[in-house]
């Protein structure tokens, strides 16, 4: 824990923009912070983004180190939020992309972008049940993503702008195990109590999360709108050969963009319904929610 407080430390201190220019080359050094919540659960990411981009050959690159963070430790927190994991996270993101953007009636554009994230924490169990049988064991967390990214629109002012999306996500997280009520021994004044204690092992739970949305600007105003359909299967263990049970998640987004013309700054609301397809989890067959996302940094209409 106390690494990944040093790493968020130096990505908090690299949250200032800084921009350098030549006649066809732009470099930036741009804040990014994607903050999540959907009730009590959330999460927030944060570091910098580093990018550069030729104006002649439409072509771009960025890279962004950053420190994701837990706002709760539940577990099963991924029904509501993407990519939520209950330890804190290294990330390390990096895209690639291209515009046909001279000559063209319309304006294509595909970028390819990888992620990767470690985390590792330390966990204490009793397997005695007494607390003279303390153990500690520590355990890794990592996830990796591929993304594809498209774009077109008609290369006229106020033309509507499309952008295909398809993610494929996998996740092995590790959890503590659920305390468990010990009855103490009768005390001096005869009374018996009980006491909490984590027993069993921490364990690794494991997602395969592929997604698919489309982002959609009207060409005019402040907002974006974005269906999107995601697909769980959580196993146990460091496979997930024989998924425990997967559950399908409809999203609705809406983002508001204030400052349209720069285009990194936006506010959203998803309303979304989860479904249970196969197995048993800890939810309804059907579940309904809502998230509210912030994002400082982002490239306009992307999501994943």
């Amino acid at each position: 824990m106390t690494i990944m407080k040093q790493l968020l430390y130096a990505c908090l201190f690299l949250l200032v923009p800084a921009l350098a220019s030549s006649q066809y080359v732009t470099r930036k050094i741009m804040p990014y912070v994607y903050g999540t919540t959907a009730g009590k659960e959330g999460q927030v990411e944060a570091g910098p983004e580093f990018s550069w981009m030729n104006t002649i050959k439409g072509t771009a690159f960025s890279i962004r180190p950053a420190v994701r963070m837990p706002m709760t430790e539940t577990r099963e927190n991924n029904l509501k939020v993407d990519r939520f994991s209950p330890v804190w996270k290294a990330v390390l993101a990096a895209q690639y992309g291209h515009r046909n953007t001279w000559e063209c009636t319309t304006i294509r554009g595909l970028s390819v972008g990888v992620q990767a994230e470690y985390g590792m924490t330390d966990y204490k169990y009793y397997p005695t049940g007494s607390v003279n049988s303390l153990t500690k064991e520590s355990l890794s967390s990592y996830s990796v993503e591929v993304k594809i990214i498209g774009f077109f629109t008609k290369k006229e002012v106020g033309s509507r702008q499309y952008s295909p999306q398809f993610r494929l996500r996998y996740s092995r997280n590790a959890n503590a195990s659920d305390p468990i009520g010990i009855v103490n021994p009768v005390d001096a004044m005869g009374l018996t109590t009980t006491s909490m204690l984590v027993m069993n092992k921490p364990f690794t739970t494991s997602i395969i999360s592929p997604a698919l949305a489309l982002h959609i600007y009207p060409g005019r105003g402040n907002f974006t709108y974005s269906p999107s359909i995601y697909y769980d299967l959580v196993g146990s263990g460091s496979t997930n050969l024989n998924p425990s049970y997967g559950r399908v998640r409809l999203e609705y987004g809406v983002n508001f963009y204030p400052l349209i013309k720069e285009q990194y700054i936006n506010f959203g609301i998803s309303p979304f319904v989860s479904l249970r397809t196969n197995g048993t989890d800890n939810f309804k067959n059907v579940e309904y929610g809502g998230q509210i996302t912030i994002r400082f940094g982002t490239a306009f209409l992307q999501g994943f």
